[in-house]
C-alpha cells in the first residue's frame, strides 16, 4: 500500500515502514531543543516547587501531622527534598512534556503528568501502607491524588511555557 504524496510532503512520512516516523517538533522551528526543554523544566519546577509547598505547609499540614505524625521530623532533610525534586521534575521533562511538546497537544502533559504522578506516589505510599504500623489507606489514597493533580499541573505548565518561548523565535 502507497501512501499519497500530499500526506509524505505534509508529515514527512517515509515511503519504507521500517524508517522511523518523523513529526515536526518545536526546535526545528527555530529555537534549539535545550533551551526549549529548560524553560519547560524551570517552569514546571517553579509550578511544582509552589504548590507542594502550599500543600504542605498550609492545606494539609494538620492532615500530614494527624495520620503521621510520630514519624515527621520537626524541621525536613533539604537536601534530600531538593535531590528529589531535580530528580522527578526530569522524569515529568522526559515522559510527561516532551511527548506533549513532540505531539503539540497539551492534554499529553495532563495524563501523562497525572500517570506518572500517580504512579510515583503510590510506589511511595503502598509501599508504606504495606510495611509501616500506623500508615493509613485514607493517607495514601489522598496523598496519591495530590501527586497525580501536582505532576499534571507543573507538568501543563511546562508545556506552556515551552510553548511561548518557542513561538517568541
Amino acid at each position: 500500500m502507497s501512501v499519497p504524496p500530499e500526506i509524505i510532503g505534509r508529515f514527512d512520512l517515509p515511503n519504507d515502514p521500517q524508517k522511523p516516523l518523523h513529526i515536526p517538533k518545536l526546535a526545528e522551528r527555530g529555537r534549539p531543543k535545550m533551551s526549549i526543554y529548560l524553560v519547560a523544566y524551570l517552569a514546571a519546577g517553579l509550578v511544582f516547587c509552589l504548590l507542594d509547598f502550599i500543600w504542605l505547609t498550609v492545606l494539609a499540614k494538620d492532615f500530614y501531622q494527624s495520620q503521621i505524625g510520630s514519624l515527621m521530623l520537626a524541621e525536613p532533610k533539604l537536601n534530600a527534598a531538593a535531590v528529589f525534586y531535580v530528580l522527578y521534575l526530569f522524569g515529568l521533562l522526559m515522559f510527561a512534556m516532551i511527548p506533549a511538546l513532540q505531539a503539540q497537544n497539551f492534554s499529553i502533559a495532563i495524563g501523562l503528568g497525572a500517570l506518572l504522578g500517580l504512579i510515583a506516589y503510590a510506589t511511595y505510599d503502598l509501599s508504606n501502607l504495606a510495611t509501616l504500623k500506623g500508615w493509613s489507606l485514607y493517607l495514601s489514597l489522598v496523598d496519591i491524588a495530590w501527586g497525580a493533580f501536582v505532576s499534571a499541573s507543573a507538568s501543563t505548565a511546562g508545556y506552556f511555557a515551552a510553548r511561548a518561548l518557542a513561538k517568541l523565535s
